[in-house]
Parts: C-alpha cells; structure tokens; sequence
C-alpha cells in the first residue's frame, strides 16, 4: 500500500432477510200589405100584394075577384080595380126599393126590385162574384169578390192563406205553408233556408246555419268531423291537425304551437332531448346533436369543462376527470411533464418545481434522497459528487449486464440493471460522508448501526439488503473494478435478487475518496 495512495475494501456485507324529460245569417223579410176579413149578413126581400074582395053589383050572376093583383072598388059594379103594381116597370110602386125598369140583376136594382147587395146571389156594380151565401172558403168571398191567394181565406187549392205578401212566416204568399227548403225563412223557426239540399254550404238541409262542429264541411272550414276532440285529425276549430296548431295529435310527441326550438318541444313535435341539436333554454347548457365528447358540448349536454374526464380536442391536452396533481393528467387538464411541481406517481420520484439538481430533486424528477430528518445532511450535494455516483450506477449495471465470474463466489450470469433509490443513496451518502467525519472505515459505525439499520432510518422497507464500501479510488471506473476484482463485493454487485442501489461519494479523509454501495430489494 502506496503512502501517496491509499485504497481499502471492506468485505461486502449481505443480509438475506425476508419480511416485508261564420255562419252567414240571411234574413229574407218580405212585407206585404195584409188583408182584411169581413163578414156580411145579407138580407134582401120583397114584400108586394094586396087583396080585395068585391062584390060586384047587378043582378048577382057574376062574381069575381082580385087576388092580389087588382082589386076591386068595392062598388059591386064588376069593374077591374085601377092600380097593380108591376116590378120592372121602371115605376117605383109601394113596396119597392128600386125599379130600374130593364132588369138584369147586375145594376144597382135587382130584377125583384131590391137594391143590390153583396150577397144578394146578384152581381152588382163593384162585385166580382155574389154567391148569395156567407161562406168564405168558396170561389167568392163574403166580400164579393173572386177568390184569389192572399185574401186572407183559404179556398180552393189553397193550402193556407194570410192575407199578405210576407214570406217569412208560416204561409208563403203562394199560399202554400212555410217549410226547410223553399228558400224564405221562416222567422222563429228557421236560421236559414237556401232552397237546396246541400250539407256544404253556409246553410245545411235541415234549414239551421253551418258551424264548425256539425259534422259537415261548410265555407271556410277544412273539416267538420263533428266532435269536440281535439286530438284528431280536425281539430275544434275545424282545421285540418298539422304540427304547430298547438294540439298534440297522433303520431306527435308534443306541440306547443310556436315557432321555438329552444323550449320543451321542437318544431317538428318532437320533444326536446339531448343530443337532437337544439339547446333547450334552462335545461341544457348545449346541444351540438352529434356523439362526440370531445368538443366544446358533451353528449350530457354539458359543456366541457377541464375534469369532466373528457378531452376536448384543440383545448385541452388531457383530461382524466379526477381531482389528482400526480398522475399523467393535471387537475389543469394539461400533461404531467416533469418541473411542473407535481410528482407523477410511478413515473417520477419528485418534482419540486425547479430545474436545480442536487437539492433533493434532480432536474429529472428523480428523487435524491428523501424528504426526512435523518436524509436532511445528504440532500443537498455537490453537483460534481452526485455525477460520480450516476457514473457508478452505469458501470455497475454494464457489468451486471455482461455477467461476471467472482471466483469463490462463483460464476454470475447477466443480471438486471438497478435503478437508484432515493432512500438507499441517503444510507449510503451518510455513511461515505460518516467515514470521513468521523475517521473510521468499517461497514458498523461508530454507533454500531449495521447497513440495513442506516438503509431503513433513511426509509427503505428492504426485504433483501448489502452493502460495498471502498476508499481511496479517485474514480468511478477505479472504484468498480476494485469491488468486480474482490469476490464478495464483485458477488454483492452481480447479484440478480437485487432490484435497487444506491451510491454515496464523499471526499476526504485518510482515503481522500469514501465509496459506498447500498443494494436492495423490497
């Protein structure tokens, strides 16, 4: 051993331990003068006559006698009596009323002598028939004159007569009765009265006026099923049931009758959903009716929002709808990257936020040593320490990788690379820098803390623990060869049961250079 240059080993210690949603109204009124009635009694007669009894004179032989046409003088002399009257002799004689002389009965005197009345049997000046009798119903009325409609009596064909022209009661001025169909109305009785038979027009065959409602299709409406059903194909209104008219018919889920898409029921009578395009007000947030969840509206319409768990594309980078910092997907739906200052679990050891290495997190998110008390001393190390004990960690594994024969601790083949754990470069910077500020070199300290004591205060739950411990090498490359060319640390490096390592460089000391290995598994 040079006394420029020390070097030493420590045998390499291993611990094999196991724990661990409208009718239109014609009124027709005709006026017409009105008739009047009257009845008379007619009385016509004569009386005429006289009588006289004679006694003629003489000798007795002869009697005659006047009956009533002459009469005699009483003087019995036979003589004819002097003064007969005779009708028509155009002498008013006793007894008579009148006496025209040519007596035909249609002058003012009758042919017995009588003035000349209605009812009489004569036709006289200003008559038009005199029947002599007082009934009405029969060619010549009371009155005298011809029978004729409207003169207030039913003769003849007549079925009714009322003596005027009115045609809106109940006997037409034909003299026929009133009845649906004859084209008057009838006051009272009939709403209207077109002369025809057709249910189609604005006055229906039983003379009332068309309405919507009666069954019957009249002007202006489009239906007329006649019920009060408004959920059919013709509405109330008698309209033919369309989308729109505000009344839910067959075939239509809603119909609000407006012209919205934005309510409860589309314009197509469909009832608003998610998902058919149309935003309905105060109900969804949007609705872009298509299937996709990453734009701005979600298929809930819902607008995206950064942790509803999805992506929304040209926005968002990711978006894994949890509330957690340390996975692949910030809370800020932007892609975990190391320096964010939230520790990917699983993929980063730390992530303080800063670019700074050797404060306990390196720039690459791998954690130096653990945040604890007893790992506080190591957790800031010089960057050029730190860069030796990465170094170590490449040549160990180059040599794993290869494979290695440590003689009496036999022949190793390639084992898996180890990964540097936080806790185990703690153990092991403490006891390199332990070495050297207290002055011994032993794998016990003065303590007498063994390695896997030192491994789990920093915090390693070890199932499987070993450590190296070297002095003196001014090198990475040096210290590595020095453990492969001894066979216990040469074994403890090759050994395949190991998962992880950590390495601790501290300068100083007797040996100017302190090394150590922590291996472990959990």
């Amino acid at each position: 051993m040079s006394a420029l240059r020390r070097v030493a080993l420590c045998c390499g210690l291993l611990l094999p331990l196991s724990s661990c949603y409208s009718g239109v109204d014609f009124d027709e009124q005709f006026t017409g003068a009105s008739g009047s009635e009257s009845e008379g009694d007619f009385d016509g007669g004569w009386d005429a006559g006289s009588a006289g009894d004679g006694d003629p004179g003489g000798d007795g032989d002869g009697d005659s006698g006047g009956d009533g046409d002459s009469g005699g003088d009483g003087d019995g002399d036979g003589d004819p009596g002097d003064g007969d009257p005779s009708c028509g002799d155009g002498e008013l004689q006793p007894g008579e009323e009148c006496d025209e002389g040519d007596l035909n009965g249609s002058g003012a005197c009758t042919e017995a002598c009588t003035t000349n009345v209605c009812g009489d049997g004569y036709v006289g000046p200003g008559e038009g028939c005199d029947d002599g009798n007082a009934i009405n119903d029969d060619d010549c009325t009371n009155e005298c004159k011809l029978s004729s409609c409207g003169d207030g009596a039913v003769q003849g064909s007549e079925l009714c007569d009322d003596g005027n022209a009115d045609n809106s009661d109940a006997c037409l001025d034909t003299c026929t009765p009133a009845s649906c169909g004859d084209g008057f109305v009838e006051e009272g009785v009939e709403e209207c009265d077109d002369e025809n038979a057709s249910n189609e027009d604005a006055c229906l065959s039983d003379c009332s006026a068309a309405t919507c409602g009666d069954g019957f299709v009249g002007p202006g409406e489009a239906c007329d099923d006649g019920n009060a059903n408004n959920g059919d194909a013709c509405t109330n209104s008698c309209a033919l049931a369309s989308c729109g008219d505000g009344i839910v018919q067959p075939g239509e889920d809603c119909d609000d009758g407006n012209n919205m898409n934005n309510d409860a029921c589309l314009n197509a009578c469909v009832a608003n959903v998610c998902g058919d395009g149309f935003k309905h007000q105060g109900v969804e947030a949007c609705d872009d009716g298509n299937n996709k969840n990453n734009d701005a509206c979600l298929n809930s319409c819902v607008a995206a929002t950064c942790g509803d768990g999805f992506k929304h594309q040209g926005v968002e980078a990711c978006d894994d709808g949890n509330n957690q910092n340390n996975d692949a997907c910030l809370n800020s739906c932007v892609a975990a990257t190391c320096g964010d200052g939230f520790k990917q679990q699983g993929v980063e050891q730390c992530d303080d936020g800063d670019n700074q290495s050797h404060d306990g997190c390196s720039g690459a998110c791998v954690l130096e040593v653990p945040n604890n008390n007893y790992c506080a001393v190591v957790a800031n190390w010089d960057p050029t320490w730190a860069g030796w004990e990465q170094q170590v960690l490449v040549r160990t594994n180059q040599k794993r990788a290869a494979g290695a024969n440590c003689h009496s601790q036999g022949v190793f083949g390639p084992a898996p690379p180890l990964v540097m754990h936080a806790a185990l470069r703690c153990s092991a910077r403490k006891h390199s820098r332990d070495m050297v500020v207290r002055d011994f070199f032993a794998h016990v300290n003065p303590d007498n803390q063994q390695p896997w004591t030192r491994m789990s205060l920093a915090g390693y739950p070890w199932s499987l623990a070993g450590e190296n411990i070297a002095a003196g090498q001014a090198t990475p490359a040096a210290v590595v060869n020095a453990w492969m060319d001894s066979d216990g640390h040469c074994a403890n490096l090759m050994n395949p049961n190991f998962e992880e390592i950590g390495v601790g460089y501290y300068p100083g000391g007797d040996y100017a250079h302190y090394w150590t290995q922590n291996f472990g598994t959990q």
